[in-house]
């Protein structure tokens, strides 16, 4: 424990006396528990990978609950660490809202056969919400949001992050396979990628010439159907509740707080729907009705970027899959497979 004087809370509706808290695993990169007490049920969030500066998640879900947005947890306390580099949110906590993961949802109706279409158009219609929220002022208290146009300096800073992410993959592949793979299967991986080496590079090239407009605001960040909850809980104003607004959580928070495309979110629920129908074990195509109907929902509340915004959301899916392949080799090598289909 750091000395007295060290620590910095910031208090919502959380009151911490009388409350017992048990751990709760739920898959996270952090420690989590779930807290009962006075003031209702909690969740407690202890960052594993604290960094110097504003934390996008009490940020974004203090601003959005300020705005009014029904669907994100209600903000409960934020705890600062100050040291010699900044201040450090160590932890973060939010209410507890009973529910099930849209992941299950997906991944059970598409094992069993069922068209799930309305279901995705209406989760695509909140996410558009969420994004119009994100996008809907700036002002002294909150500095941080609020819009800007996608400029060259955008693209141009994108087409860099895409082809850095293609030549980690490219190195990762290149390296010893990882535990937890046939050898087989990784050296097809490989051939595949490296093979295909002339093509992904023409492709990182062919982004110059892409002319797109719109608009940049704040985004989720890590958008998929595991931070989703849908609950009939009584007493809830939502179908759908938004979770884990941190974003890639080893990405440095500066980038993870940037203004961005929202059509970014967008691509990470279009893999997402991939990646249910891969652990339902249906073919990739059982996905597609169900991303377009998503998509359809959330341009029912954003506009779809100027130009040739398909282009543009090509690129997006392509370089979310990239960025999963290299997640896969290092944490799940087994689902190397699945960013690899929709590569190939």
């Amino acid at each position: 424990m750091s000395p007295a004087g060290r620590w910095r809370v910031e208090r919502g509706g959380f009151r911490p006396r009388g409350n017992r808290w048990e751990p709760f695993a739920a898959g996270s990169t952090n420690r989590l528990w779930r807290g009962k007490g006075p003031s209702g049920d909690w969740l407690l969030k202890w960052y594993k990978h604290p960094q110097p500066g504003v934390h996008p998640e009490p940020e974004v879900s203090r601003f959005l609950q300020e705005r009014g947005f029904a669907g994100v947890p209600e903000f409960g306390a934020r705890l600062d660490r100050l040291g010699a580099e900044g201040c450090a949110t160590a932890a973060y906590i939010q209410r507890w809202i009973p529910g099930r993961a849209a992941w299950d949802v997906a991944v059970e109706e598409l094992h069993g056969g069922t068209s799930l279409r309305r279901w995705a158009r209406d989760l695509g219609q909140r996410i558009g919400a969420l994004h119009a929220a994100l996008a809907s002022g700036e002002n002294a208290a909150t500095p941080s949001f609020g819009t800007t146009p996608y400029s060259v300096k955008h693209h141009e800073g994108w087409i860099r992050r895409v082809s850095a992410v293609a030549e980690q993959l490219r190195a990762a592949l290149r390296a010893s396979p990882p535990s937890g793979i046939l050898p087989a299967a990784w050296e097809e991986a490989r051939a595949s990628w490296i093979a295909g080496e002339p093509r992904w590079r023409e492709r990182v090239h062919s982004l110059e010439s892409l002319r797109v407009g719109g608009s940049c605001s704040r985004i989720h960040g890590d958008l998929h159907l595991g931070q989703i909850l849908e609950t009939d809980a009584p007493g809830l104003s939502s179908r759908w509740w938004v979770v884990d607004f941190e974003g890639e959580p080893l990405r440095p928070l500066a980038q993870r707080r940037a203004l961005d495309l929202p059509l970014r979110d967008v691509a990470g629920m279009w893999r997402s729907f991939d990646y249910a129908a891969a652990t339902a074990g249906v073919a990739s195509d059982a996905a597609v009705p169900l991303q377009e109907a998503f998509l359809e929902g959330w341009n029912e509340w954003m506009p779809l970027p100027d130009g040739d915004w398909k282009g543009l959301f090509r690129a997006l899916v392509w370089e979310k899959s990239i960025y999963e392949a290299l997640y896969e080799i290092t944490h799940r090598p087994a689902w190397l497979w699945v960013p690899l289909r929709s590569l190939a």
